[in-house]
């Protein structure tokens, strides 16, 4: 019994100092890109009860297409975007199975995801695209639904308080990301899943890629930082600004928070 308690107690402490290891490594030299987000970015999710630690989720604005061409006879259709088949390929996927087919939703729904690098800009030509489209998708929205919230009201709600934190390209070396886009400061690269999805269409459904979620999207704030965050009613504390480094590794954490 002895024995058995020191292995368990052995395995512990060689599972701490692997992690210990694995985040010095990931922080040691200079970091591969600084950004200062806000609030908008890093949102406060709510402390749990069971949990004393603070964290902060990365909220970036997703890969799916809008709705951006009306087509003639009222019809819409959607536009991959950058993650088209081509990319899927570049990553490795298998598309050999056309969107068109009758087992294409079965069968890419079987597909497993792969491990990938993505690349986040911050503040952007991306952002403002994503604000382009999405005023026109509100607009659509708002004609079709003539009891929904106006248009101009749900417009500034989002343009004021969605982040501006925009996904644009994938690879499945970060090296060949950093070529592509240089910027330390406006672009971050991190670890994510992709898959394989087929887009239904008005004219033709196509294969387009999606990032379901980054690996590392919860961010522990370190206690001194988190005693600037007055919490303590569990809400969604306003106006704080935060420093998120990226390290070797392309782990990032939260290296700075200042309330504004």
């Amino acid at each position: 019994m002895k024995k058995s308690l020191l292995a368990a107690f052995g395995l512990i402490l060689f599972a701490n100092a692997g992690l210990l290891l694995g985040v010095w490594r990931n922080r040691s030299g200079p970091p591969d890109s600084e950004l200062r987000l806000t609030d908008r970015e890093l949102v406060f999710p709510g402390r749990r009860a069971e949990d004393s630690t603070l964290t902060l989720h990365l909220r970036w604005q997703n890969t799916a297409p809008l709705v951006a061409h009306i087509l003639r006879g009222g019809r819409h259709a959607h536009v991959p975007g950058w993650f088209d088949q081509r990319k899927l390929l570049d990553l490795g996927f298998d598309c050999s199975v056309p969107a068109t087919a009758t087992e294409a939703s079965e069968y890419y729904r079987r597909s497993l995801p792969r491990n990938v690098f993505v690349a986040l800009e911050y503040d952007g030509l991306a952002w403002r695209q994503w604000l382009q489209d999405r005023e026109s998708v509100l607009r659509y929205q708002t004609e079709m639904d003539r009891a929904s919230i106006p248009f101009e009201s749900r417009w500034e709600d989002e343009s004021r308080t969605e982040s501006r934190l925009v996904m644009i390209d994938a690879s499945l070396t970060p090296e060949d990301l950093r070529r592509k886009h240089p910027d330390r400061n406006r672009v971050i690269i991190l670890r994510a899943l992709a898959r394989v999805v087929v887009q239904p269409d008005p004219v033709v459904s196509y294969l387009r890629g999606a990032v379901t979620r980054l690996l590392t999207e919860d961010l522990y704030v370190p206690p001194k930082l988190g005693l600037l965050i007055d919490d303590s009613r569990n809400e969604k504390p306003s106006g704080y600004s935060v420093v998120l480094r990226n390290g070797s590794r392309y782990e990032p954490w939260i290296a700075a928070l200042s309330v504004n």
